[in-house]
């Protein structure tokens, strides 16, 4: 029991060590609110892993949004690619294959009058290949409708599709 637990406080660490988490948003190259993307070929990124499927729900008070990224990320947590949809058109629940260079993700909205949200980075491991990464996203107003507010919750399933909301 106590060799478990033990193995398990290691292997915390070590994915503590090696994510470096951090609240504060991607560093990005040039302007993405004008372009379409930042970097696009394994030659910019001469990195590779295994691609991965990014699954995601938007629900909730969405008129106030402009857009949603999804922003690839490379083995340094950089952003270096985006893929965009407006959240007010077409369908809430949606589907993306990574880039075969990126390390991980994550999401960020935008809401004129709101400001930009931001969920964490999140990164693969070798043991998450063939995972379905599932991403509840859920926007609404608190603090008496003061302040715009972006829920993000995510989990990692294999052998079935996501399903939304999360119970």
């Amino acid at each position: 029991m106590f060799v478990r637990k033990l193995q398990a406080i290691c292997i915390l660490l070590i994915l503590v060590i090696l994510v470096k988490p951090s609240t504060a948003g991607p560093i990005i190259t040039k302007d993405t609110k004008n372009s379409t993307n930042i970097a696009n070929t394994t030659a910019e990124i001469d990195t590779y892993h295994p691609s991965h499927l990014v699954w995601m729900i938007v629900r909730g008070y969405l008129d106030p949004l402009n857009w949603i990224r999804l922003h690839w990320l490379d083995e340094n947590g950089q952003a270096r690619w985006h893929d965009e949809f407006d959240p007010n058109t077409g369908s809430h629940v949606l589907n993306f294959t990574s880039p075969n260079w990126a390390a991980g993700y994550l999401i960020e909205a935008y809401a004129e009058g709101w400001g930009n949200k931001w969920s964490p980075k999140i990164f693969w491991w070798d043991g998450w290949v063939g995972g379905k990464y599932c991403n509840d996203n859920h926007f609404y107003l608190k603090n008496l409708a003061r302040e715009y507010a972006f829920g993000h919750n995510w989990e990692v399933i294999w052998g079935r599709d996501c399903t939304f909301p999360f119970s």
